[in-house]
């Protein structure tokens, strides 16, 4: 199995084939990822194909749609990522401008229709004034596919009426893995069509320490098993909405679920360090501090969004785990190879 390497840059111009990160010279990287898109539409017979994207000083990156490859089993995949050696990957303290984004305007941000695809580390933005997801997964294949959504961060801009989703999965063979990622304010006014997460139709959906916060529905659930583990999912005009399998160690304004978790002294300004402006950084002093129970999602969402390990028995609630002063923090385990994106064999399989 070889792992083939691409690389989109928005510094550099169409043209290049796509094997550096230079913005000049034959081997410059893609314009966009539209672009890496095109170019990479093959038959991969047992390779993986991972594109790391960078902002490189340029604009954000414009909608893209993922169809027209062919990944047969769950070890021969797509992986799109933040580009994590140029420090672009979403951060837990809020929308960094700085780092590379995709970006729509009343339409879908990013369309997933192949069937075995990594989506890691990158910051969705969607300006609607009434219809259009931040990611949106379809036209999969029956009893042959699995999506990973991991690491990232899906900011709305929303007005008028109509539906919107931060994620929205729409395919009832679906079946997809989201994972430490930050959804906010996928809302307009008191219109209860926009959500931070959309099972319109799917097989199974697991949600696992992520952060859904300033939105419609936080989660609505219409068809599909869906189920939600260790996440944060308060400040919504409706927290969950719809039908669940289960749902799990989860902060929220009602107390859904079991186990539930509310905030230390009715306000969640005591967990997080300033959730409402977009910081979802964990405070030591709450109850979605080691809140949880050991991981659920068998392996695959074990480090949090700076790369350290959530705690195996206890789990903090939400994407990020706290790090007391002194100990080794994201930032430097990246450098020693334990980032985020850096995932061991689970099942058999690199995640």
């Amino acid at each position: 199995m070889a792992v083939i390497q691409r690389y989109v840059n928005m510094a550099s111009s169409p043209g290049g084939d796509g094997t550096t990160n230079a913005t000049t010279g034959d081997n410059r990287a893609y314009a966009s990822s539209a672009e890496a898109e095109a170019a990479e539409q093959t038959a991969f017979n047992g390779d993986n194909l991972v594109i790391d994207c960078d902002l490189g000083g340029g604009s954000a990156d414009s909608a893209l749609s993922i169809s027209g490859s062919t990944f047969t089993a769950a070890s021969d995949y797509m992986t799109w990522r933040a580009n994590t050696n140029q420090s672009q990957e979403a951060v837990k303290t809020g929308w960094d401008a700085s780092r590379y984004s995709i970006e729509g305007t009343d339409e879908n941000a990013v369309q997933i229709y192949d069937d075995y695809v990594r989506f890691e580390g990158l910051q969705v933005k969607i300006t609607v004034t009434g219809a259009g997801d931040g990611i949106r997964c379809a036209s999969l294949s029956s009893g042959a596919n699995y999506v990973v959504i991991k690491g990232c961060r899906i900011l709305g801009s929303c007005s008028g009426t109509g539906d919107a989703a931060g994620i929205e999965i729409g395919d009832s063979d679906a079946v997809i893995m989201i994972g430490v990622t930050i959804i906010t304010d996928i809302v307009s006014g008191a219109d209860t069509g926009f959500a931070g997460i959309l099972s319109n139709s799917a097989t199974s959906i697991g949600i696992y320490k992520c952060n859904i916060n300033k939105c419609g529905r936080g989660i609505r659930g219409i068809t599909g098993a869906v189920d939600v583990v260790h996440s944060a999912v308060f400040d919504n005009l409706d927290d969950f909405n719809g039908t669940f399998n289960s749902i799990s160690f989860c902060a929220s304004d009602d107390g859904d679920g079991t186990d539930a978790i509310s905030p230390d002294g009715s306000d969640w300004d005591n967990e997080y360090n300033d959730y409402s402006n977009g910081d979802v950084t964990l405070l030591s002093t709450g109850n979605c501090y080691h809140g949880g129970t050991s991981d659920q999602s068998g392996g695959v969402f074990v480090l949090d969004i700076d790369g350290d390990t959530f705690d195996s028995s206890s789990s903090s609630i939400g994407v990020d785990e706290y790090i007391a002063a002194g100990e080794v923090s994201g930032p430097a385990r990246k450098k020693i190879g334990l980032g985020l994106f850096e995932s061991p064999l689970i099942g058999g399989q690199l995640i």
